[in-house]
């Protein structure tokens, strides 16, 4: 399964980039989070 959904030669499917946004989104959301934590300790 590729990272996109390219292995079928179809280009990349909504559901995924949907998917890997949110996940990108989360992340930051967590790391921002993290790093003002670290900030006021």
């Amino acid at each position: 399964m590729g990272l996109f959904g390219y292995d079928k030669g179809e280009g990349p499917s909504p559901k995924k980039i949907l998917f890997y946004c949110v996940v990108i989104t989360a992340l930051l959301l967590l790391l921002g989070v993290i790093s003002t934590r670290m900030g006021n300790i």
